[in-house]
Protein backbone atom coordinates (compact mmCIF):
# COMPACT_ATOMS: atom_id res chain seq x y z
CA UNK A 1 0.00 0.00 0.00
CA UNK A 2 1.29 3.62 -0.99
CA UNK A 3 1.37 5.90 1.81
CA UNK A 4 -0.04 9.19 0.50
CA UNK A 5 0.55 12.99 2.15
CA UNK A 6 -2.98 12.80 2.69
CA UNK A 7 -2.68 9.36 5.04
CA UNK A 8 -0.17 10.85 7.22
CA UNK A 9 -1.81 14.33 7.72
CA UNK A 10 -4.91 11.80 8.92
CA UNK A 11 -2.41 9.61 11.17
CA UNK A 12 -0.71 12.96 12.77
CA UNK A 13 -4.87 14.26 13.57
CA UNK A 14 -5.44 10.31 15.09
CA UNK A 15 -2.02 10.53 17.32
CA UNK A 16 -2.50 14.07 18.64
CA UNK A 17 -5.46 12.45 20.12
CA UNK A 18 -4.03 8.90 21.62
CA UNK A 19 -2.76 8.57 25.39
CA UNK A 20 0.63 9.69 26.34
CA UNK A 21 1.62 5.85 27.43
CA UNK A 22 3.04 4.02 24.43
CA UNK A 23 0.96 0.44 26.00
CA UNK A 24 -2.00 2.52 26.21
CA UNK A 25 -1.67 4.29 22.62
CA UNK A 26 -0.54 0.80 20.88
CA UNK A 27 -3.80 -0.78 22.64
CA UNK A 28 -6.41 2.36 21.81
CA UNK A 29 -4.88 1.68 18.05
CA UNK A 30 -5.17 -1.98 17.93
CA UNK A 31 -9.11 -1.50 18.82
CA UNK A 32 -9.20 0.84 15.75
CA UNK A 33 -7.82 -2.01 13.61
CA UNK A 34 -10.22 -4.44 15.02
CA UNK A 35 -13.26 -1.71 13.96
CA UNK A 36 -11.77 -0.88 10.46
CA UNK A 37 -11.13 -4.23 10.04
CA UNK A 38 -14.40 -5.36 11.25
CA UNK A 39 -17.24 -2.70 10.32
CA UNK A 40 -15.54 -1.17 7.04
CA UNK A 41 -15.16 -5.04 5.13
CA UNK A 42 -15.07 -3.93 1.51
CA UNK A 43 -15.94 -8.21 1.18
CA UNK A 44 -19.40 -7.80 2.73
CA UNK A 45 -22.70 -6.45 1.25
CA UNK A 46 -23.27 -2.58 1.29
CA UNK A 47 -25.10 -1.90 3.91
CA UNK A 48 -29.43 -0.90 2.97
CA UNK A 49 -29.38 3.32 2.55
CA UNK A 50 -31.97 4.43 5.24
CA UNK A 51 -35.15 6.49 4.57
CA UNK A 52 -35.05 10.01 5.09
CA UNK A 53 -38.37 11.85 6.66
CA UNK A 54 -38.86 15.71 5.94
CA UNK A 55 -41.43 17.26 8.24
CA UNK A 56 -42.38 20.57 6.82
CA UNK A 57 -44.85 22.69 8.61
CA UNK A 58 -45.74 26.69 8.21
CA UNK A 59 -42.82 28.50 9.67
CA UNK A 60 -46.28 31.44 11.16
CA UNK A 61 -48.15 28.33 13.09
CA UNK A 62 -45.98 28.14 16.38
CA UNK A 63 -48.87 25.86 18.14
CA UNK A 64 -47.67 22.43 16.42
Amino acid sequence: MKIEHWHRRHALTLASQLPDGRDDALAVLECVRELVTAFLQADGPEPAKAKIVTLVRDCQDLSA
